[in-house]
């Protein structure tokens, strides 16, 4: 059985614009741009498809995903010709020249988004004017514009359906009036889909829970909005993909370049649903007096070379002057590095005088975390382990986490303290590990008390059972690590942040090199060595203190006197806490942005430090204003005058 053209196609997205009905053939369909019937009988719906993907088609109407029908699209003629009948009542052979001759199609004005209709001389001399309406809920309606009359229409004329008042055009028949209606009220139809898919984006709805096309007529039965309302899983997917993430996007582009400079943030990942490598773009840039930060897009990658990174930032910076672009912001990895060197490289290739970007180094928090794991893998404790055993142990049905009874039992240690997810049960074993651990210990001897076919086989329990009964410096380790991480905490938590913090952060970089280097570190030496640039070149190797004399912590200490281990043992856990503060003090070093004097330069904009040490808050305006002119940003002139200014400022 042949298949036949369905009139519910002309509502589908994929072929708006460009798919027609052909009369006398309803097993053939007519594509506008490329003036080609298209045969339905064997394919059917396939074949729309198949042609819509066509090359040919693709350079005829740009694909259709660019291509949205506008008011003027929907007034314009048709082809083929046939013979149309008004709803008027008239009957008349129609062609495409005589309509173009005697009517300009309504367009929107930009400001009143109003509707008007324009006519030549040739209109009043024309007989009848018929040309094939569409809307968006699938119906084609015959326009009928006969020859205008003499006189002007009065207040009666006006349509009032909806709450609204829509005078007929000028010039125009009375009886035209209810289709310009209905091509407002489907204008007002969209408006409501609009709302819902962006509150649908907001909220996360998924697409399937869009089916509500039917419910909402049933509550608002009232509202012709709501009576038109159409608009299900795929069409919201098409409205928020093609329609207004495309605008937005728009938008955004049009702030950045409008804006003096912007900056660009990238990072890679692996995206699990589609088993692919791909690279998030931020950018930043300076718009109504403050520094915005937004989602620029996402490039899938062929793969993690340089090459392919280089390729796919580009493409997402595509439509912006590279001229602008002050600093490329990423994480330390050594393709990063080679991608950095890359970009440069090509920029000065396409224009030898284009500005330099700005380098403080690679993203601090990177830096900090990688920092504290070199440093927990240098003492071999395995606390990672330990940390993550705890929490699947947690999870097992036979022993914690899922107790039924009503009292909390003394071998559930999760009974007393519930957790969620392992974010907090992190958080609680960092926190409470004096209140958690007797818990802990108490859980494992009465679990080996019990029948072995009672006893968890899981390798978390092993794991947690050997920490418990072959090393009695356990809770020593994790109260060490507790220590350490919490001098990290306020410097990981305060990064982590959209607002433009750079200018603190060389201030809050050598607070924590302090902070950890005088652990270990001769004091006699570190006070020489105050300095950020002395702080991230300090051989620490070479001036740290005996194993015996460093600190460790009041809970570290407690947990020490009271593990019952001998001498060589508490020697040799104070060696490995060595080791970890060595590891950490190296790698902050080794990747610290501080290194970059343009970094250490931005505390000339702290208020503490222009109020308390002016003098040296401008030697250090003065480095920024070098670097600026340096790399092209600024002009001598401009950085003449921003030097007498601040200094003003300093001075007052």
């Amino acid at each position: 059985m042949s298949t036949s053209f369905n009139t519910v196609w002309l509502t589908n997205p994929n072929y708006i614009g460009w798919l027609e009905r052909v009369k006398d053939k309803p097993t053939v369909a007519f594509c506008r741009p490329c003036h080609k019937e298209i045969a339905l009988s064997n394919m059917g719906k396939r074949s729309l498809d198949s042609h819509a993907k066509s090359a040919k088609h693709v350079a005829d109407f740009g694909g259709g995903r660019d291509h949205v029908p506008s008011i003027t699209s929907l007034l314009q003629s048709r082809s083929p010709p046939c013979e149309a009948k008004s709803p008027l009542g008239s009957s008349t052979h129609w062609s495409p020249s005589s309509s173009f001759s005697a009517v300009t199609a309504p367009s929107p004005s930009a400001a009143t988004g109003e509707l008007s209709l324009s006519f030549t001389e040739d209109a009043h001399q024309s007989k009848k004017l018929n040309a094939d309406m569409y809307y968006g809920d699938g119906t084609i309606y015959d326009m009928h514009v006969p020859a205008p009359p003499e006189k002007k229409h009065d207040e009666d004329t006006m349509d009032t359906t909806n709450g609204m008042q829509v005078p007929p055009p000028p010039g125009v028949h009375q009886e035209v009036a209810p289709v310009l209606n209905k091509l407002l009220q489907s204008k007002e139809t969209c408006k409501a889909e609009i709302l819902w898919a962006l509150k649908c984006a907001q909220s996360h709805f998924s697409f399937k829970s869009n089916d509500i096309s039917k419910l909402f007529q049933k509550m608002f039965w009232d509202s012709n909005i709501a009576k038109n309302y159409n608009s299900a899983r795929t069409k919201q997917m098409y409205l928020v993909s093609f329609g207004i993430a495309p605008s937005f996007k728009d938008m955004l582009l049009d702030n950045i370049r409008e804006a003096d400079f912007y900056m660009v943030i990238f990072d890679e990942s692996f995206n699990q649903l589609l088993q692919k490598d791909q690279m998030d773009i931020l950018i930043r840039f300076w718009k109504a007096d403050r520094v915005t930060t937004r989602y620029l897009g996402t490039q899938f990658l062929t793969g993690g070379a340089a090459e392919n990174l280089l390729k796919a930032l580009k493409a997402a910076l595509e439509g912006l002057d590279s001229k602008h672009m002050v600093q490329l912001g990423m994480d330390g990895p050594h393709v990063n590095h080679k991608l950095q060197r890359m970009f440069i490289e090509d920029r000065k290739r396409i224009d030898p005088d284009m500005p330099d970007l700005i380098n403080i180094g690679t993203c601090s928090l990177h830096v900090v975390q990688g920092s504290l794991e070199t440093g927990v893998k240098r003492t071999e404790w395995e606390i990672e382990k330990l940390l993550k055993s705890l929490w699947w142990l947690s999870m097992t049905p036979t022993s914690v986490g899922r107790c039924t009874q009503k009292s909390p039992c003394p071998s559930c240690f999760l009974c007393n303290f519930v957790v969620q997810d392992g974010w907090k049960m992190c958080q609680l074993l960092r926190g409470q590990l004096t209140e958690i651990w007797p818990h802990v210990n108490t859980y494992i001897k009465e679990m080996l008390k019990k029948k072995k076919s009672e006893i968890p086989s899981c390798s978390s329990f092993g794991v947690v059972r050997d920490a418990v009964l072959s090393d009695p410096l356990t809770l020593a380790n994790l109260n060490f690590f507790v220590f350490v991480t919490e001098l990290m905490k306020p410097y990981l938590t305060k990064y982590q942040a959209d607002q433009p913090l750079a200018v603190f952060m060389a201030t809050d970089l050598i607070l924590l090199l302090t902070n950890v280097m005088e652990l270990f570190v001769k004091p006699d030496v570190l006070n020489d060595n105050t300095a950020g640039h002395k702080l991230a070149t300090l051989d620490v190797a070479a001036h740290r203190l005996p194993a015996s004399k460093i600190k460790i912590g009041m809970n570290a200490r407690l947990s020490l006197d009271a593990s019952g281990a001998s001498d060589l043992q508490k020697l040799d856990f104070k060696n490995g806490c060595l080791k970890m503060l060595v590891s950490i003090a190296t790698k902050l070093q080794e990747r610290c942005p501080l290194k970059y004097s343009f970094l250490r330069a931005l505390q000339a904009f702290i208020p503490s430090v222009m109020a308390s040490q002016p003098q040296s808050a401008r030697t250090s305006f003065q480095v920024v204003l070098k670097k600026l002119a340096t790399a092209k940003l600024r002009t001598a002139e401009d950085c003449d005058a921003a030097d007498q200014q601040y200094g003003r400022l300093v001075r007052e």
